[in-house]
């Protein structure tokens, strides 16, 4: 029912035009409404700044995401995770934000729905609390379903705020289809290393070495092996080591082939690191890391006495077991491989004893090599009378020889599964063996194929008949300690151009596999447009909101009091004239 003006003033005029306060007492005070003025616009503009703010602020950040991670190419597993949760914490955001802001928005819009035209207590109701989807929702249902009610501009105003609303809430799904994450195909295979295990590297045999009965040959095919692999490592190095240039002592990666070379005083180190292998991409180097360093000590031979540094230091003698050690006696173990050529004027010998473990000695009962990485080696030079056939070291007039003592760690390491499967611990050399600069025999000792490599090396460090015992240089020293230390290391580097491989961790998948990696595809011009489109899209709707509630009271949009007022007073109202509802109200704000 519609009542006359004159019933209802007092109500209809609740903060009129004029901005006059009205003497309506309200039930739960006796003080007079308060007037709303400037300063709750300036409340809204400060509020609507900030959430827009927000909105831009988190939309940049959402295009700098899309901006890291599509430069990264294929994602890590990490990296995919890290896109997701920041792609979608930054969403979250925008549309909270997006969110908040289009609710201030319709609670300013509702005063200026109140003040558009009369309204039942029912619709004061539902346009009160019409700032959230749900409220819009409820009001426009009850105008569609209630035969008491029907549609107004109100009711299509509300429909419209509320597909804002919603779909505002809902645009920042739109920047979904502005990137890709495409699956791009990989083959995944595993960290290979060498099979320090297989039978070409470590490879024991129980026949016997018709030249020592005594002693099992239990390594002949692993020495073979060990000198083809060294002879192979040696040709993909460079130009020897030079003593003349001080300055090229220390040097690292030397080739390229990771071998590293220190020289400090008499003692010629060299290092190597492990490597690894995916497929046929050769990995950096590893922390395993092998090193062998050796000295050198220059003697000269005078009939039986030797002299280091010019000064005679005892006798030497064949390797006589019935001879006793001494402190003064050096014994050489000469075999008659050395004078296959018997006529060659230069025959030279060297046995580099590699690493040894407890082993007993079959030749002496009870007793045992004692365990180390140290090895003494000789190189020497000696005159033969024509037309011999056998080596007598005793008949030689004069030799030049060198003592190399190798200190070798790490390379049992290699050795582990193997060793470890073998009844007893085990002894192991390696020789070098040359005859004059050229090839030996081709008989069942002829076990090196350094002999090119060896004898012109040598050579080059001054063996010579001296006529006095003078103190050798200290190159030539080097030069033998350096072949001594890297012997060893080109054994492993050339091993591992060879030996099969197996994957590092026996818990890794044998052969490759086929998986599919992630790739952040970002199509930019989408990007741009939605992100345009929302911040452009607040900025209309907060400017159509601003201009329709020009020259309206703004209340407070987070307190209750204006609306308790306002029911307040058409309560006190409704009942003074003793109304029954619906009571209809027109509010001119």
């Amino acid at each position: 029912m519609t009542l006359p003006h004159r019933d209802y003033s007092s109500v209809g005029q609740l903060e009129a035009k004029s901005m006059e306060t009205i003497n309506l007492k309200r039930p739960w005070t006796s003080s007079p409404a308060p007037r709303l003025t400037g300063p709750g616009r300036r409340l809204f503009r400060r509020q609507i700044a900030w959430r827009f703010l927000n909105v831009v602020l988190f939309c940049a950040l959402l295009v700098v995401v899309l901006d890291v991670f599509g430069r990264k190419g294929p994602l890590s597993l990490t990296e995919k995770r890290g896109f997701n949760t920041l792609t979608l914490l930054f969403s979250a955001i925008v549309s909270l934000s997006l969110g908040s802001l289009l609710s201030l928005l319709g609670s300013m819009l509702r005063w200026r729905l109140l003040a558009w035209e009369k309204h039942s207590l029912r619709d004061v109701d539902l346009i009160l609390g019409a700032t959230s989807p749900t409220g819009s929702l409820k009001l426009i249902w009850h105008h569609a379903t209630d035969r008491n009610a029907r549609w107004t501009r109100t009711t299509w105003a509300v429909l419209l705020y509320l597909l804002v609303n919603v779909l505002g809430r809902f645009s920042i799904a739109a920047l979904g289809l502005a990137y890709n994450l495409n699956e791009i195909p990989y083959t995944e295979y595993p960290v290979m290393v060498p099979d320090w295990s297989s039978k070409p590297w470590y490879h024991a045999t129980n026949r016997t070495d018709p030249d020592y009965p005594y002693v099992p040959f239990r390594h002949h095919h692993t020495i073979r092996n060990w000198n083809a692999y060294a002879t192979l490592a040696l040709s993909a190095l460079p130009a020897d080591f030079d003593v003349d240039d001080p300055s090229s002592y220390n040097t690292r990666n030397i080739g390229g082939k990771g071998l590293d070379r220190t020289v400090n005083g008499s003692h010629v180190t060299y290092s190597y690191a492990l490597k690894e292998y995916r497929n046929s991409e050769e990995l950096p180097p590893t922390d395993t890391v092998l090193r062998s360093s050796a000295s050198c000590v220059g003697r000269s031979v005078i009939g039986d006495n030797v002299y280091e540094q010019g000064k005679r230091i005892g006798t030497w003698r064949v390797n006589d077991r019935n001879v006793p050690d001494s402190k003064n006696s050096m014994s050489l173990d000469v075999t008659r491989a050395l004078c296959l050529d018997p006529l060659k004027p230069l025959d030279l010998w060297g046995g580099i004893n590699m690493w040894t473990v407890w082993e007993p000695d079959e030749r002496s009962p009870g007793a045992s090599y004692s365990p180390g990485g140290c090895s003494t080696s000789y190189f020497f030079r000696k005159e033969e009378n024509p037309g011999s056939t056998e080596c007598d070291p005793s008949k030689s007039c004069c030799a030049t020889f060198y003592e190399l003592l190798l200190s070798f760690g790490g390379l049992d390491t290699l050795l582990a599964r193997s060793v470890t499967n073998q009844p007893a611990p085990l002894f192991y050399k390696l020789y070098i063996e040359s005859n004059g600069g050229k090839a030996a025999a081709k008989t069942a000792r002829t076990r090196v194929d350094f002999v090119d490599y060896l004898a012109s090396a040598l050579n080059i460090t001054g063996f010579y008949n001296p006529t006095t015992p003078l103190p050798l240089p200290l190159a030539d020293e080097l030069h033998a300690a350096h072949l001594t230390a890297r012997l060893p290391l080109l054994t492993v580097m050339g091993a591992e151009m060879q030996l099969p491989r197996v994957p590092k961790h026996a818990t890794a998948h044998p052969a490759e596999r086929h998986l599919v990696r992630i790739a952040l595809d970002v199509k930019w011009a989408a990007v741009v447009a939605v992100m345009g489109a929302i911040v452009l899209g607040q900025a209309v709707v907060v400017g159509v909101t601003v201009a329709c509630c020009r020259g309206v009271i703004l209340h407070e949009h987070d307190s209750v009091l204006p609306v308790a007022r306002l029911l307040g007073a058409v309560v006190t109202s409704s009942l003074s004239v003793k109304l029954a509802p619906p009571l209809c109200l027109r509010f001119i704000l």
